[in-house]
């Protein structure tokens, strides 16, 4: 006989009443192979315990989670009811029959096997299958009266040998079939579902071979038991997964570890059948060499899969039959269960609108930042214009000599070279930017926001200072887009300083990053207003848009960046930070 030693740390045990003598070694050895510990529970205990005194009728322990609370975690396998098993066990009545078959012919004096499950209440159980001669003696039904053993055992928590039944727990019931000695081998070993029954017509144990039998019934039933259990559970678990992926309001896609398309989410088929295309030939096909895919996207999912990590693309514009579309793509890793084989799901947003508004209220920002130093710039534009009409006025009315007239044209040439820049660098800013990330030089993005605000600050009554190192490696960004970032807090600074102040403008590297600081010696920011700074159409001006540094707060998001805002002690002033990723070229290879 060959049957396997299941740990036993929160099984229940399986109780020996009667003489320790009755017990040998070998019936020992032969139980434990059932899974459970076996112990020794004097006849006398025993029947204090079966007294109804000791316990109200189904006082039985919780049957599953015992341990603690039930673990309701995303991961957690779902919990599986008793009646969820019973059913299932129902559904296999003819190969429980079987089985009990089984021991009534392996075993002499075997009156009934049958498979017994506890009600809810703990106090009767159902009879689902019985074999033996006493079987139509045996009810389908049975009450703690009729046998009181059973529900002695559901106390006990455990599996019960009753070496001598007339003594130790004398029944009706248990007289009506011949029961002398009584066998309950707990269907399961952790929710307490029920028992394998079998009745013996003599005191004391089985022969060592009629025992092993049972044994080995007993694994065989529980082993059927857990199936139904395992079957259950995986049946669950699909269904709350197969919610999960109906019900999440995103596009998802399921792929396979070398990038075929396994399965799509019920709002995916929507916008594929919107889009006039068919959802089933999309399944197959293999989205990390299919050329209608973006290469961007393409990378991205190959990338996720060889690093096997969480990767992200916040705009990715796709050309549909119905028109370009913008997403926002998650691509997340999933391993099977022995974590050989990594999959891909795809999670995906359509952002068109919202990048259409967020790229609207970028604009406005940007024509209302150019409208706060429009008076500085006109200042800036006229001194060169001033010059021009000087020297158009020297030209026109004196005769020069060919030498005064070539200093004169140099001039003019020289005031429209510094007009066409004044105007290049206010259109530059003026026209929507791209979002293409290229290698900038931060210091060069300070010194184009301070040629844009310089005149505005001097006006302002507003000294400022710029602390930097002399060499910083690039950073990978729009160069347009962090100046409106940086002119928005310049600007906000000099407002909030009322006409004058010190604005500190500090950069320095941080590790693979470069922070920089605007450090304004205005007035502090409530503490009430600082956690919603950066929320749309938050404000603490009248006349503000509240949009300034919510659109900053988005820009620094696309650069992998943040900004954050803190007051100075004992109200010194207010500093913005701004940390952005840096470029560092590769070490060479040792």
């Amino acid at each position: 006989m060959s049957a396997t030693r299941h740990p036993t740390a929160e099984h229940p045990p399986l109780l020996f009443v009667g003489p320790a003598a009755a017990l040998s070694p070998k019936a020992s050895r032969l139980l434990e192979l059932s899974g459970h510990t076996l112990r020794l529970l004097p006849p006398a205990r025993f029947r204090q315990r079966l007294s109804p005194r000791a316990g109200s009728k189904g006082a039985a322990l919780p049957r599953q989670n015992a341990g603690g609370p039930p673990d309701i975690s995303l991961y957690a396998p779902p919990p599986i009811s008793r009646e969820h098993i019973q059913a299932a066990l129902n559904d296999q009545r003819r190969r429980l029959g079987s089985e009990l078959r089984r021991a009534i012919e392996a075993g002499a004096g075997v009156r009934l096997a049958a498979v017994v499950l506890s009600e809810a209440e703990g106090a009767a159980h159902q009879v689902l299958a019985a074999r033996g001669p006493a079987a139509k003696a045996f009810p389908t039904r049975v009450t703690e009266a009729e046998l009181p053993v059973l529900v002695a055992a559901e106390r006990l928590e455990a599996g019960l040998i009753l070496a001598d039944l007339e003594r130790d727990a004398p029944s009706p019931l248990a007289s009506a079939i011949g029961a002398r000695a009584l066998l309950l081998f707990p269907l399961d070993l952790t929710r307490r579902l029920g028992y394998l029954l079998i009745a013996c017509d003599k005191p004391g144990l089985p022969e060592a071979a009629y025992l092993g039998a049972f044994v080995q019934l007993a694994v065989s039933l529980r082993a059927i038991t857990e199936g139904a259990a395992l079957r259950i559970q995986l049946a669950a678990t699909q269904a709350r997964y197969r919610s999960l992926l109906e019900t999440i309001p995103f596009l998802m896609v399921l792929l396979a570890d070398d990038g075929r398309v396994l399965e799509v989410n019920r709002h995916m088929n929507a916008e594929l059948e919107r889009q006039g295309l068919d959802p089933a030939k999309m399944l197959g096909r293999n989205a990390l060499s299919d050329p209608n895919v973006p290469e961007s996207v393409r990378t991205l999912l190959r990338d996720s899969l060889e690093r096997r990590t969480p990767l992200s693309a916040e705009k990715v514009d796709l050309a549909l039959p119905l028109g370009q579309e913008t997403l926002r793509i998650h691509s997340v890793p999933l391993p099977d269960l022995a974590r050989a084989n990594w999959g891909l799901m795809v999670i995906a947003e359509v952002t068109t609108r919202y990048s259409l508004i967020t790229a609207e209220a970028e604009r406005t920002e940007r024509l209302a930042a150019i409208g706060r130093v429009a008076a500085s710039l006109a200042h800036e534009i006229n001194n060169p214009l001033q010059s021009l009409r000087a020297h158009l006025e020297l030209i026109r009315r004196y005769r020069l000599s060919p030498m005064e007239r070539e200093q004169s044209l140099r001039i003019l040439e020289g005031e429209v070279e510094r007009l066409d820049e004044i105007t290049r660098r206010i259109l530059g800013f003026a026209r929507p930017t791209p979002e293409v990330l290229q290698p900038v030089s931060i210091l060069g993005v300070i010194e184009q926001t301070l040629a844009l605000s310089r005149n505005y600050l001097q006006n302002q009554n507003v000294e400022f200072v710029v602390s930097a190192p002399k060499m910083l490696p690039p950073c990978m960004a729009s160069p347009g887009q962090l100046i409106q970032v940086f002119l928005n807090i310049i600007l906000n600074a000099a407002h909030a300083m009322e006409g004058e102040g010190m604005l500190e403008i500090r950069v320095r590297a941080r590790g693979e990053m470069v922070e920089l600081t605007f450090t304004n010696s205005g007035p502090p920011i409530p503490a009430e207003s600082l956690p919603h700074l950066f929320e749309p159409f938050f404000t603490t001006r009248a006349e503000g848009t509240g949009l300034g540094l919510s659109v900053s707060h988005t820009i620094l998001q696309r650069h992998h960046g943040t900004i954050r805002a803190a007051n100075l002690p004992q109200g010194r002033g207010v500093v913005f930070t701004i940390n952005l990723p840096l470029i560092h070229e590769n070490p060479p290879a040792e």
